[in-house]
């Protein structure tokens, strides 16, 4: 949180923020979902907070967004975790 009162727009803190929201005892999924969004329209380019929110949208069962971001991520880095969370939620569905 310091980080973003430093630097708002530091996409690995924004990124962490993301995490916290998802993970932590103050589960908030919604604001999670938004965060994700946030890091990924500030910095398009990096698949790390694409491919998060894929997991994100796969753990919650929204499949067709998880493919989708999974497919994003996998177009800017053929990162071998993508491609197998990928794979794997292909088996699921």
């Amino acid at each position: 949180m310091k980080a973003l009162k430093i630097k708002p727009n530091y996409p690995a803190a924004v990124g962490a923020l993301a995490h916290y929201y998802e993970h932590s005892e103050n589960k908030d999924e919604q604001i999670a979902e938004q965060v994700y969004l946030q890091a990924i329209a500030q910095k398009p380019d990096d698949f790390i907070p694409i491919h998060n929110l894929a997991a994100f949208y796969q753990k919650n069962s929204n499949y067709v967004d998880a493919i989708k971001y999974y497919n994003m991520a996998l177009h800017l880095n053929p990162a071998y975790k993508t491609l197998r969370n990928l794979c794997m939620l292909y088996k699921l569905i």
